[in-house]
């Protein structure tokens, strides 16, 4: 045994407890505990606990739990929990649960529910739960159950339910068992800035309308049971109406029901034409009393329309009584003769007609029933 101060350097073996502090270089194994500070390098392998604080740098494994603050970069695998704040980069593979706040990138798969808030952008997938809200723009697929409010931007396919209020525009096809429209009156209607395609349902005219490319037609063919005259023996009017397109009109088609015992004729009168059916004709005595049916009057003077204009003929009627209701949006059958209809009645009618293929293409409010 020595007892007292030691000075030098001792070159072999030491066997035994050394009490007192050493000062210099350890070359060699040293087996048995350190109760000190310790101050320099240790090169080798050192097993056994450390209690108390480690500066400096360790290369090598660490197996064993590390209780107290780590600082500084850990190049290698940890394999065990972590309790505790992290501040800086992770790069590798992380498995196990992180319980606390994660500021960063994230750059990488997270299998595994996400419990709280995520602000920034999120590339690559997600499979399992997301509870809370999601702040930013989701780019990829979402396979699962949203429940929650979406404001923003969809692009892409949309598999599923959807409970609630859709507020926006919706591009794409919608495959549903139940769809229902927006609702809206004729003056809110009249208020929005109409786009070609859309659709809705028109509350005041109980209809399904689409705002697109206005029809050609001028016609207007809706039978709903009604007749003129309704208290005299004769009708005498002018069915008005505006040109939907810029072209050439042959004939006139009105809806006829026959009646016993008048004279004298029923008479149409547009620009230049007139033409008449008296009650000694072939179309007047081969139709059978009460019977109902289309005839057209023929112009020997083809009528040109021009696009947006309004026109008007004439029709009188003493042997037929002439079909008309209250459908027609392009004009109306202003009655001379004494009827009980009230104002905006029209006649039945359609037109013989060809577009000029110059004609302007205007869109509006078209009803789909």
């Amino acid at each position: 045994d020595v007892f007292g101060n030691l000075t030098g350097n001792v070159t072999g073996n030491v066997t035994g407890d050394i009490t007192g502090n050493l000062t210099g270089n350890v070359t060699g194994g040293l087996t048995g505990d350190v109760t000190g500070n310790l101050t320099g390098n240790v090169t080798g392998d050192l097993t056994g606990d450390v209690t108390g604080n480690l500066t400096g740098n360790v290369t090598g494994d660490v197996t064993g739990d590390v209780t107290g603050d780590v600082t500084g970069d850990v190049i290698g695998n940890v394999t065990g929990d972590v309790t505790g704040d992290l501040t800086g980069n992770v790069t590798g593979g992380l498995t196990g649960d992180v319980i606390g706040n994660v500021t960063g990138d994230l750059t990488g798969d997270v299998t595994g529910d996400v419990t709280g808030n995520v602000t920034g952008g999120l590339t690559g997938d997600v499979i399992g739960n997301v509870t809370g809200d999601l702040t930013g723009d989701v780019t990829g697929n979402v396979t699962g159950g949203l429940t929650g409010d979406v404001i923003g931007n969809v692009t892409g396919d949309l598999t599923g339910d959807v409970t609630g209020d859709l507020t926006g525009n919706v591009t794409g096809n919608v495959t549903s068992d139940i769809l229902k429209l927006n609702t809206l009156t004729q003056s809110e209607i009249n208020n929005i800035s109409a786009e070609e395609g859309m659709v809705l349902y028109n509350q005041s005219k109980k209809k399904i309308q689409i705002y697109s490319t206005s029809s050609t037609s001028i016609s207007n063919s809706e039978f709903t049971g009604q007749y003129a005259p309704d208290i005299t023996s004769y009708v005498d009017g002018t069915q008005t109406f505006i040109a939907p397109f810029t072209g050439t009109i042959y004939g006139i088609s009105l809806y006829l029901k026959k009646k016993e015992g008048d004279c004298c004729r029923t008479r149409v009168i547009f620009d230049a034409n007139l033409i008449s059916v008296y009650e000694f004709d072939d179309l007047y005595r081969n139709a059978v009393t009460g019977s109902s049916f289309w005839h057209e009057f023929t112009f020997s003077n083809p009528v040109s329309v021009t696009f947006g204009q309004s026109y008007s003929f004439d029709v009188s009627s003493e042997i037929f009584d002439l079909g008309v209701n209250f459908a027609y949006d392009g004009g109306e059958f202003n009655i001379f003769s004494p009827n009980n209809f009230a104002q905006g009645v029209d006649l039945m009618f359609t037109m013989n007609y060809t577009v000029d293929p110059n004609s302007p293409v205007t869109l509006s409010w078209i009803n789909l029933n």
